[in-house]
């Protein structure tokens, strides 16, 4: 069932309020609102109803709540059992005359009420509005308002001020690093220069280190000749044999003493190349040591001897293998690979042959050394390859000159060797024995 709001009528007048007949619409809708049902009401012809607990009402009953309670329409008439009830006592005529006459005093009090404000607000509406106290008000705001923004102005007055300081710092420090860029720039050129001329001259240092290495590795093949002999892969060093894997048919001594010749000049070339070597060689001639520092070994003792006389043949043989790998050492800084390690003399006499070989000239010896082995140097002779030869070769080759001009008899001679006088030792050179220390 539908319900439909309480309205109140009140402030209609009496007009409205003291009606006793209205007329009463529904309207419904399906596509559009349309008139479903208009009766016309009097008031008078209500039945009360009271409440609506426990009451059976017939369909599409209209139902009115007033002020005082329930009324309805078009009730069944259905007869009711009178009820016996004690008789109250009433108003009497008097009484309701003036009530009466109350409610004609109110209602032309509301009525006067109502003509004295429609009066009011016609003079009100005739004359001019002050509005100066709402100026005052609107200019309090302003004031308020104006308070508020100046706040706001000084603050930003104080920001621009340190933006701007901050600015100009920054253009300063701009300034100030571009003021260092440049000197740095100017700098930079000066440090390219000398970069430039730095790397000119370490070509140029590098150019003379490698002939000096080719005129030092000429002059070692001159020292220690290392001749093929008639036997494939056999070759020998200052005359003696080394053989390549078997040293059973050789003579100790004789392989001894090439192993030392081999031990000093691998110990030579490691600093001449800048390659240092992984088992330290001490060459004592033909008592000539290999130590092995780097190895996991069993054996406490770390040196192992490259002579065959007197020692275990095991360490003999592992001395010659280390010898060997130290040679292969330097080949591989050289750029060169070995086909055999245990090629000793071959590998060296190509680690040799690598080292001296270049097309330029081979430099000339640079004055220094040993103040008494310079005493009687006579005037050089170049070799094949352009480099000076040594005072050695110089007073041999005037010792020969001068047996032949005199008939296999020592003649005047104008060279002065440097033993022929009697030497003079100091503390620093006397009793001094080559790798003593070691």
């Amino acid at each position: 069932n539908p319900n439909f709001r309480f309205f109140d009528l009140t402030n209609y007048g009496p007009s409205i309020t003291r009606l006793s007949r209205f007329t009463i619409k529904f309207w419904v809708k399906r596509k559009e609102y349309s008139l479903f049902l208009q009766q016309e009401i009097e008031l008078s012809s209500l039945h009360f109803l009271g409440s609506l607990n426990n009451r059976q009402l017939p369909p599409n009953c209209v139902i009115f709540h007033l002020i005082d309670g329930v009324y309805a329409l078009d009730l069944p008439s259905v007869s009711l059992s009178p009820k016996h009830l004690s008789p109250v006592s009433t108003s009497s005529y008097s009484a309701l005359m003036r009530l009466s006459s109350l409610d004609d005093s109110i209602q032309d009090a509301l009525a006067t009420r109502e003509r004295l404000a429609a009066q009011i607000n016609t003079i009100l509406q005739e004359q001019p509005v002050d509005e100066t106290p709402q100026a005052e008000e609107e200019a309090a705001l302003a004031a308020k308002y104006l308070k508020t923004e100046q706040r706001v102005v000084k603050l930003s007055i104080k920001q621009r001020d340190e933006l701007q300081a901050s600015i100009a710092a920054r253009r300063k420090a701009i300034d100030e690093g571009a003021k260092s860029q440049a000197q740095a720039e100017v700098e930079l050129e000066s440090i390219q220069r000398q970069v430039e001329e730095m790397m000119v001259a370490q070509q140029a240092n590098t150019e003379q280190i490698h002939g000096q290495r080719r005129r030092i590795c000429e002059e070692l093949l001159h020292i220690f000749p290392i001749e093929p002999t008639s036997r494939s892969l056999t070759f020998t060093i200052c005359g003696l044999l080394l053989p390549n894997t078997s040293f059973d048919d050789s003579d100790e001594d004789v392989v001894a003493a090439a192993l030392g010749h081999v031990a000093r000049l691998v110990d030579m070339l490691q600093y001449y190349l800048s390659v240092p070597i992984p088992y330290p060689v001490m060459p004592y001639g033909s008592r000539s040591i290999v130590r092995d520092e780097i190895s996991t070994l069993v054996d406490t003792q770390r040196t192992f001897p490259l002579y065959g006389k007197g020692t275990i043949r095991f360490r003999f043989e592992y001395a010659v293998f280390l010898l060997n790998k130290d040679i292969e050492c330097l080949a591989e800084s050289q750029g060169l690979k070995l086909i055999d390690i245990r090629h000793t003399l071959p590998n060296l006499k190509y680690l040799l042959y690598v080292c001296s070989a270049g097309t330029a000239e081979l430099p000339v010896r640079k004055a220094g050394g040993i103040r008494g082995l310079l005493a009687g140097k006579v005037t050089p002779i170049p070799s094949r390859r352009g480099s000076e030869e040594g005072l050695a070769d110089a007073a041999r080759k005037a010792l020969e000159h001068g047996s032949s001009a005199n008939g296999g008899t020592k003649g005047n001679l104008n060279v002065q060797l440097p033993f022929d006088a009697e030497p003079t030792t100091s503390l620093r050179t006397r009793g001094m024995r080559e790798n003593r220390a070691r």
